[in-house]
């Protein structure tokens, strides 16, 4: 018999060969040599719609985010999962990078291949993975997407092929809309036939019109095959907020059908108070070609770099004319003074009075602010006192200790500041084209705004709150407004000089000074949005168009909210939906800042997501969007593109003083009803019914033109169609008018 060791001994044995066997199951993966592999899913492109047995492109976009690189050579590949292995889509259940393919860390790779559809119809599971053959599976899986595969072609199907959508808006303003779906079933869509369609996410949602439906026309005849573009009129929501914006077709009392369009999120931002200003950082320290024009230090590259020069004349006409059209109220010169000892296009006694002609000649409706870059005030002290134009930038670090940084207690070297920058600024720049911290004139209690950069550049801070009060005193005895009172300067710096850890006395100066501000608009790592003394400025910036290695700045499709990549522009617009609400001053950093690609001026190198390039006005047209949304007709100077098609008769001026025009005069017998309007909608059509209306006091006595159709207008549409009840009502059974101007009220508007 066996001891009991024995026994011990035996079952041990026995274990080891079962778990031997057990492990032959599963294949053994080596570890991966040189680096870690790891994989997270992006984004992908399916169908989730197909027909046994036809083809398919799809995409998958993964990132690496492990230490190894992903080649060919390596055996990395995306392999099919769910089940693992499946051949469901493809004879392999691989993908292969291409042959010479190297995905770095951090990379992203878009792995675009063709399947084809099971011939059996039913539900698929379609989801992938990253493999490094013979050596491990790795990272997350994509999302398992369930295809539904059809024997046939579907009665009814669509497919959504693009929109146009606002990402942004201000909480109850009107929006032009489209969205494009494709006839992918086998029978036409009409009106007649209750094709539609239809608010999604949460379905028959009211959130962007009182009606969930988007009607066809009456002579729409959308064959399989064919497009419709649906072109309408939202309006954002009253609560400010993010919301979903996403739709579908349907066949009324049938079924919904097809792919939904792509859910759009759309940040709704509150009204801006009405004081509240826009204005942008300018930097004219370019004279292209000449000078200053390197242009491999670009990130972006203006679209018409040939004339961009302080010296012309034209530049600036072109560059205020844009700054109008999208929505700047005032342009901050980043102003260097007049000491520089070589570069003209840098001096203000030169650029000034161009730019000052420009919008004079033009009577552009822009105002110019105050900036001091400081650097500029330290490097002319040193250039004065023999130690070259060595700017603010140039001094080491420990800059209380360095002979270049200049003393606040000395009260002779105020004067920096004042007697040889500011005060001739002032004198240069004509007072009714100052800006001001109200938008005012200086005759109606505006004050003029002056911006202060950095205090770091500067020993002995203590002496700040001093040094201020008298500038403001040397300030209001040198100008005066046409009564000859006194003028007191707004002045507004930045948030440094009021640090209490640098500066002892930072609670005196704030009593002496008027806001702060934050410079650095791209990092979105500071708060963004100051108030000192009740007055509230906020610094917002697109970002910049740095791909990799931003040093502190983050990427314009950055959200500075959730921390994620996402559109274009989902920097400025997040920056907006944070920081800006409730200030008085909105500050955009920058309009032209070319070296470190933050500007927003028209530029053809703002990178695209997915590769290529924006419009070259599109983050012109996306401030604009933000600070002065525009619910009916845009009026902005000629020059411009982002001008509407207007005639003649619709402006008596190049420019409107807001850069909006409402309610614009039309003849009326040249108006044609070829659309329904009922109840919410804004737009044109309903401005030309309000104008039919208000020919007749008896039918529209309110007479208001607003493009707008309430109830107001409502209730004349009953008056006009109880009046022809014979025309319009009989024909449809009804006694009683609606207020929908449908086909027959529409004939009988157009017989009139």
């Amino acid at each position: 018999m066996m001891n009991a060791s024995n026994k011990i001994y035996s079952l041990l044995a026995l274990l080891a060969v079962s778990l031997f066997f057990s492990l032959l199951q599963y294949p053994i993966f080596a570890a991966s040599p040189g680096g870690t592999n790891d994989a997270q899913f992006v984004s992908q492109s399916v169908p989730v719609l197909m027909t046994a047995g036809q083809n398919y492109d799809v995409s998958i976009t993964m990132k690496n985010i492990g230490t190894s690189n992903w080649t060919n050579t390596g055996n990395y590949k995306l392999g099919s999962q769910n089940p693992q292995d499946n051949t469901a889509w493809s004879p392999s259940s691989r993908v292969l990078l291409n042959a010479s393919e190297t995905v770095a860390p951090s990379q992203q790779k878009t792995f675009t291949f063709s399947v084809k559809a099971p011939s059996t119809p039913g539900t698929y599971n379609f989801q992938w993975r990253m493999v490094k053959e013979f050596v491990e599976w790795f990272g997350g899986s994509t999302s398992n997407m369930q295809v539904v595969v059809s024997a046939l072609p579907l009665k009814n199907n669509a497919e959504f092929i693009s929109q146009s959508v606002p990402t942004s808006m201000i909480a109850g303003q009107s929006y032009n809309v489209s969205l494009t779906m494709k006839n992918t079933g086998s029978i036409a869509w009409t009106q007649l036939e209750n094709y539609k369609l239809g608010s999604q996410n949460p379905q028959d949602n009211t959130t962007w019109s009182p009606s969930s439906r988007v009607l066809l026309s009456e002579k729409d005849n959308i064959l399989p095959g064919q497009q419709k573009t649906f072109v309408f009129n939202v309006r954002a929501p009253q609560t400010p907020g993010t919301y979903n914006f996403q739709w579908r077709m349907v066949k009324e009392f049938v079924e919904w059908f097809g792919r939904p369009t792509s859910n759009m999120q759309v940040v709704v931002s509150a009204l801006p108070q009405s004081n509240t200003q826009t204005g942008a950082f300018f930097f004219y320290w370019h004279d292209c070609p000449q000078n200053n024009c390197d242009t491999s230090r670009m990130i972006n590259k203006p679209s018409y770099l040939g004339s961009y020069s302080s010296l012309q004349k034209t530049w600036y006409k072109q560059e205020f004319k844009d700054m109008v059209a999208a929505g700047i109220d005032f342009v901050i010169p980043v102003s260097w003074g007049s000491g520089h000892p070589s570069f003209t296009w840098f001096r203000d006694s030169t650029v000034l009075p161009i730019m000052v002609q420009a919008i004079q000649e033009d009577n552009i409706p822009i105002k110019i602010a105050y900036f001091d870059d400081t650097n500029s005030v330290v490097a002319e002290w040193n250039n004065d006192n023999g130690r070259g134009y060595t700017s603010a930038d140039g001094i080491p670090q420990n800059r209380q200790s360095s002979p270049f940084t200049m003393p606040l207690s000395d009260s002779n070297n105020w004067k920096y500041f004042y007697d040889k920058k500011m005060r001739p600024f002032f004198n240069t720049i004509p007072q009714n084209l100052w800006a001001t911290h109200n938008g005012m004139s200086v005759d109606r209690g505006g004050r003029p705004l002056i911006f202060e950069y950095s205090g770091l550049y500067f020993k002995d801070p203590e002496y700040s709150d001093e040094m201020w009060s008298a500038i403001r005193g040397s300030f209001k005895a040198h100008f005066k407004n046409t009564s000859q009172q006194a003028i007191d300067p707004f002045i507004v710096l930045n948030y440094d000089w009021l640090v209490p850890g640098w500066n002892s006395h930072a609670n005196i100066l704030a009593t002496q000074v008027d806001g702060e501000y934050i410079w650095g608009g791209s990092n979105y790592s500071d708060v963004r949005q100051r108030t000192l003394n009740g007055y509230t400025t906020a610094d917002v910036s697109p970002g910049s168009n740095c791909e990799t290695n931003c040093v502190g700045i983050k990427p314009r499709n950055f959200n500075i909210i959730t921390g994620q990549i996402e559109d274009e522009g989902t920097h400025l617009r997040s920056m907006f939906q944070k920081w800006a609400s409730g200030s008085n001053l909105i500050l955009v950093e920058s309009w032209n800042e070319l070296w470190e690609g933050t500007g927003i001026q028209k530029s053809t190198t703002y990178s695209k997501n997915g590769g290529g390039y924006l419009p070259d006005d599109y983050y012109m047209r996306l401030l604009r969007s933000l600070v002065k949304p525009s619910p009916l007709i845009v009026s902005v100077p000629t020059p411009i593109s982002l001008q509407q098609t207007t005639s003649p008769s619709q402006t008596t001026s190049p420019y409107a003083s807001s850069g909006e025009s409402f309610g614009v005069a039309r003849n009326p017998q040249s108006a044609v009803f070829n659309t329904n309007l009922f109840v919410g909608m804004q737009n044109e059509g309903v401005q030309r019914l309000q104008e039919y209306l208000a020919k007749d006091p008896t039918l529209y006595p309110e007479g208001l033109i607003t493009g707008f159709f309430g109830a107001l207008t409502k209730k004349a549409v009953i008056r006009l169609q109880e009046r022809y009840a014979n025309e319009v009502l009989k024909p449809v059974g009804l006694t009683q008018g609606t207020g929908y101007v449908g086909p027959f009220t529409r004939a009988k508007l157009n017989e009139l």
